[in-house]
């Protein structure tokens, strides 16, 4: 098996990517902490994925792997490891504040495999486009009052502060969804608009979520 390895330019956290562990995620099936995807989605939900392994236990996305229809395991698809690099850089720049990630290439038998480490950041939580997202399992979802404490690994000391938290990210949810919808079909005037009003209410979210977890 040919092997070759590339490291990217980014900020390389403790944890190191090696083939061995690569290739050891890629023959189980997809977990919490490890997702495949064939290629880079879409900007916006590429930066939902990356967030919601930040604000969890970190993890590693695999970027030129597919799921194995009968066993749910990884096969080697391979991918543009340069342009999916780029792909996610961009989207981690979506993300308040920005997660450490560490990028490395490998080639296993003439296929790039583009490896992504996403380290958990603690004591804020990141969020992107007016909504904070976790991994629950092998998905990421927004997040609720109760997710956003057990995340943060903090119990809050009364109820009332729970209640309130969940209305409020309910609240926030629902928000963008709207914006979502709206933002749809639309040109780029109204669509900086809606952007405009994610990037407020974002900043809102992230300063409440702050204040009450500090």
């Amino acid at each position: 098996m040919g092997v070759s390895v590339h490291d990217s330019g980014l900020p390389s956290p403790n944890v190191t990517l090696v083939l061995e562990d690569v290739l050891a995620a890629v023959s189980q099936p997809e977990s919490q902490m490890v997702e495949f995807k064939l290629s880079a989605p879409p900007r916006r939900q590429l930066a939902r994925l990356i967030a919601g392994f930040a604000n969890s236990t970190g993890g590693t996305v695999l970027f030129g792997v597919g799921k194995d229809g009968t066993s749910g395991t990884g096969r080697v698809i391979g991918v543009d490891a340069a342009r999916t690099e780029r792909a996610v850089i961009q989207a981690a720049q979506m993300i308040d504040p920005e997660p450490v990630l560490n990028v490395r290439a490998f080639e296993v038998d003439g296929r790039s495999i583009l490896a992504v480490r996403i380290e958990p950041i603690r004591g804020v939580l990141a969020h992107t486009d007016g909504q904070v997202y976790v991994r629950t399992g092998t998905f990421t979802v927004p997040a609720d009052a109760s997710t956003i404490f057990r995340s943060a690994e903090v119990v809050p000391s009364e109820p009332a502060v729970l209640a309130e938290m969940q209305r409020f990210s309910e609240i926030i949810a629902k928000q963008t969804q709207l914006i979502e919808e709206l933002r749809a079909g639309q040109g780029w005037r109204p669509q900086l608009t809606w952007a405009l009003i994610s990037a407020l209410i974002g900043t809102v979210l992230g300063v409440v979520a702050t204040v009450l977890l500090g």
